[in-house]
């Protein structure tokens, strides 16, 4: 085959090889979460757990990005900024999603996959209230970003009631006493 052909056909797979990596959304990778992350998710479900309805977890984590920089500005004006350290681990973890397994031992804690999620909010909230209760919510979590010692946690989590419900928060939590306490809390989104 002349040269000239060969130049040409490379050129062509190279462009098709482009426009098809272009044209692909992008992949988020799978992973299991660490033993800390848990933890503070049994800690984060039953502190703010409910008595009025269902409480829906999803069981992919929500690959947030928060602006951070922007929301540590807020809390750092009342003396509650969040650390360096813990805020790159949050901004690191969350690059991935992860799969969260089955919680036992949460009064009212259902668990329902993003496939189904999406399935069930093509028809709107009519439908989830209908399947869960008039009183029942829907939250998504991050992963959690720690600080080198594991005594400081950032957790964010986007949630909802119905249409015109729902918010996003970013909660640092301590480590006091062996379980995981709320330090402080900024909204990050509302509808």
């Amino acid at each position: 085959m002349p040269f000239h052909r060969r130049v040409i056909l490379l050129v062509i797979g190279l462009s098709l090889f482009a426009v098809q990596g272009r044209s692909q959304p992008p992949r988020s990778k799978i992973c299991s979460l660490q033993k800390q992350e848990k933890e503070v998710y049994v800690d984060y479900l039953r502190a703010t757990a409910s008595s009025a309805g269902v409480r829906v977890l999803v069981t992919m984590t929500d690959a947030v990005r928060p602006d951070l920089d922007s929301l540590n500005l807020q809390l750092a004006a009342n003396g509650r900024g969040i650390p360096p350290d813990v805020r790159r681990d949050f901004e690191l973890k969350n690059k991935t999603t992860c799969e969260i397994e089955p919680i036992v031992g949460i009064q009212r804690l259902r668990f329902i996959s993003k496939r189904d999620e999406h399935s069930l909010f093509k028809t709107g909230w009519a439908e989830f209230h209908k399947k869960y209760g008039k009183d029942a919510e829907i939250d998504s979590l991050s992963r959690v970003g720690f600080n080198a010692d594991n005594s400081l946690a950032l957790l964010h989590v986007s949630g909802g009631i119905g249409p015109m419900g729902g918010g996003g928060v970013l909660y640092l939590l301590e480590r006091k006493d062996g379980h995981w306490a709320i330090k402080t809390q900024i909204a990050t989104w509302t509808t």
